[in-house]
């Protein structure tokens, strides 16, 4: 026997690698490979199970489209059909043509960060890690991994359109019936009161007392 992973090799050598031990446990198994393993119920009885295939390495035969890797109604989605109705103009002016690399697409950018906004997602390294990680993101990512820099920067220097670019969403989601816009007012005034500033105590005060 092996004293590192427990295993009798049947090559008559020491497994070395994953793919070793893969073989010898290939070579071990009988069944396994038509579906079928017998397990033993409590009353001893032998069960044969079948499970659906599971290959993580297999292609797709036939190429799928990522926005059916979500559900019907999911947010994302709809974040997704608003930022097309969207005017990007303050932002895509300010795109000029030059020499480098092409720059991601401002609209990309900005429904990738509109929807870490919406899901409590703030920090740019959190958004550019979910891109690779999110399915929700990698779909409105179209599968492009944008760095950290690139959202932070971006974010920056459109700052001021972001404000405009949020009532325009919020009048979206007005129509759409989302929510319901009224008029919100705050009172800050102050009045003179007729208490002693003596008779004031703070929380270590009271404690004491």
């Amino acid at each position: 026997r092996n004293p590192t992973f427990g295993l009798t090799p049947i090559t008559g050598r020491t497994p070395r690698s994953l793919s070793d031990i893969s073989c010898i446990r290939g070579n071990n198994r009988t069944g396994v490979e038509q579906g079928k393993i017998a397990a033993t119920s409590r009353g001893g009885a032998a069960l044969a199970n079948e499970f659906r295939p599971y290959a993580p390495d297999q292609a797709f035969l036939l190429p799928q489209a990522p926005r059916e890797w979500l559900p019907e109604g999911h947010l994302a989605l709809f974040l997704q059909e608003t930022v097309e109705l969207l005017d990007l103009t303050p932002i895509l002016q300010k795109y000029s043509a030059g020499r480098g690399p092409q720059a991601y697409h401002p609209q990309m950018l900005l429904t990738v960060l509109l929807y870490g906004y919406c899901v409590g997602v703030f920090s740019s390294r959190r958004i550019a890690a979910h891109c690779e990680s999110d399915v929700a993101f990698r779909v409105l990512a179209a599968s492009q991994f944008p760095d950290f820099r690139t959202l932070s920067d971006f974010r920056k220097q459109h700052l001021a359109a972001f404000k405009a670019l949020f009532l325009q969403v919020l009048r979206l989601c007005r129509e759409a019936g989302l929510v319901r816009v009224g008029h919100l007012s705050l009172d800050g005034s102050k009045f003179q009161a007729n208490a002693s500033k003596h008779k004031a105590m703070s929380y270590r005060r009271i404690q004491e007392t």
